[in-house]
């Protein structure tokens, strides 16, 4: 359930990338890892962020899913990434979801 592609994106990552909402639901339920490392946007929150994909932002946090800097990608936070593709619904479910508000260096 947690097997990577080539460019190293998990099932859930694409799952979630590509709006697939019961396909994310099914590998949550199967123990996949939420927070795995991807290919462009970090993780499968920070591309459904990105592609504002709300429903499938709601399922990832309630399932509890990591808000903290990336290890690599794009953006710095799941907020920078709805941000930056004027998903202005996904930026707000964020902040009422209590989300951090982090960048990659902290001042």
């Amino acid at each position: 359930v947690n097997q990577t592609n080539k460019d190293g994106s998990s099932g859930l990552y694409l799952a979630a990338r590509g709006g697939h909402i019961m396909v994310v639901q099914k590998l949550l339920d199967l123990g996949a890892n939420i927070d795995a490392p991807a290919f462009q946007y970090e993780n499968a929150l920070r591309a459904a962020c990105f592609w504002g994909l709300t429903e499938i932002v709601q399922l990832l946090i309630h399932h509890g899913a990591s808000s903290s800097v990336p290890r690599r990608g794009e953006y710095y936070s799941p907020l920078q990434a709805a941000l930056a593709s004027d998903n202005n619904a996904v930026a707000e479910l964020l902040l009422d979801a209590g989300v951090k508000l982090t960048t990659q260096q902290q001042f």
